[in-house]
């Protein structure tokens, strides 16, 4: 398995992080990345 891994794989992840969000009613705007990152810069209350 490892050796098809690394002749075929363009992206192997070795952590697998739980993406669970919850946002209060009336927010919006955050967005999801693939490392544990939290950018609340966009988050914003919707009109």
């Amino acid at each position: 398995m490892e050796r098809n891994l690394t002749e075929h794989a363009a992206n192997v992840y070795i952590q697998d992080l739980a993406d669970l969000v919850v946002l209060r009613n009336g927010l919006e705007g955050y967005q999801f990345y693939p490392i544990y990152v939290m950018d609340l810069s966009t988050v914003h209350y919707a009109q």
